[in-house]
């Protein structure tokens, strides 16, 4: 999980909320209406834009729209307030079993996020790919990798173990190579990457 640094606020989109006060989310996602459903392909690609067309949570590089959705970071059902504030939306890959669809409404206060400009100094990785608590008393560093978003679920895990061996393959002098093209040699997960380089 990386940092992500939020641009502004795509303008149609916020026309639409002023346009639409009463709205419920729904009525912006799920509208069959033309305008709207490109108001919201805009403001999926302006997030994905954002995050440099990687998952919020998993970092997996995501190189079309619709591999994404608009994830809440605080859900809309205990959060109404927030469901069209632009500062609660970002884009997760679509998986069902990890990151947003998994979090559903497991939001906690103390949750790390990619918001949290320290996120990525709270969380390291093991040779065998998983994702752990950098200080192991981190209580809530664990309940959001284990319990919240799932972030060592197999598939993830598989992956990262992938990425890792290839790195050990490439050795120290291709490193910079390797980050610097993390997406269209290993699908994304620039953090593991970072994170192996400074171990090595």
């Amino acid at each position: 999980m990386r940092f992500i640094e939020k641009g502004d606020e795509p303008e149609d989109f916020a026309t639409w909320k002023r346009r639409n006060p009463n709205a419920n989310w729904s009525d912006f996602s799920a509208s069959k209406d033309v305008s709207t459903i490109e108001i919201y392909n805009n403001l999926r690609e302006s997030l994905l834009l954002d995050q440099e067309l990687r998952c919020c949570y998993c970092e997996m590089f995501l190189n079309k729209n619709e591999e994404a959705h608009v994830e809440h970071l605080k859900d809309k059902d205990r959060y109404p307030k927030e469901k069209f504030l632009h500062s609660n939306l970002l884009a997760s890959c679509k998986s069902t079993t990890t990151c947003g669809h998994k979090k559903d409404k497991g939001y906690f206060e103390q949750m790390i996020t990619p918001l949290l400009e320290n996120c990525q100094d709270r969380l390291m990785y093991t040779d065998d790919g998983r994702i752990i608590a950098r200080d192991e008393n981190d209580e809530d560093a664990r309940r959001t990798i284990e319990e919240v978003l799932n972030l060592n679920h197999k598939r993830l895990v598989d992956r990262r173990k992938t990425i890792i061996r290839g790195l050990e393959q490439y050795g120290e002098e291709m490193f910079d190579q390797c980050f610097d093209n993390c997406d269209s040699w290993f699908g994304g997960f620039p953090s593991l990457i970072e994170y192996y380089i400074s171990q090595n």
